[in-house]
């Protein structure tokens, strides 16, 4: 009747070491809120519904050698609410299921993850904002910036 579906993105180095992409909170779906518009839709079990995470924000300058992986999960507590996967409402469930999802990927039923790429291009550099008065300490290196383009911290 009703599941989370969180996504996370990894960066995977050559020892195995795997480093988090995804900014919390954004990678996650409650399927019964899918459509936000027309309020809550339970699941029918068996039935393959469509399931888009738009808000995926990151970006990441993958070094020659590692690997990107993929991690899927049918929870997000305690970042989010808890589901039970009953389609009870979370103030007043208590049965605990276990939750399957399909990811489906045949000729009928895609799925996929789109990842730009910039190739060719020299990554800007980010300078932290100019501050008036005398100039502040800096203890390693600049403050993040917030963008909406892709950017690399040297």
């Amino acid at each position: 009747p009703d599941t989370d579906l969180w996504v996370r993105l990894l960066d995977v180095a050559p020892d195995g070491t795997a480093f988090n992409l995804m900014s919390p909170g954004l990678e996650v779906i409650r399927a019964s809120y899918r459509n936000l518009g027309r309020g809550r839709e339970l699941l029918a079990p068996r039935r393959i519904y469509k399931l888009r995470l738009t808000n995926l924000v990151t970006s990441n300058a993958f070094k020659k050698g590692h690997r990107i992986r993929v991690q899927i999960s049918t929870a997000f507590f305690p970042h989010f609410s808890r589901n039970l996967h009953t389609g009870e409402l979370e103030t007043v469930a208590s049965k605990m299921p276990r939750a399957t999802i399909r990811i489906y990927h045949d000729q009928n039923h895609s799925s996929g993850l789109i990842l730009p790429v910039v190739s060719g291009a020299e990554p800007p550099v980010v300078s932290p904002p100019r501050r008036a008065g005398p100039p502040a300490a800096s203890v390693g290196g600049p403050s993040p910036v917030a963008t909406s383009e892709p950017t690399t911290m040297r």
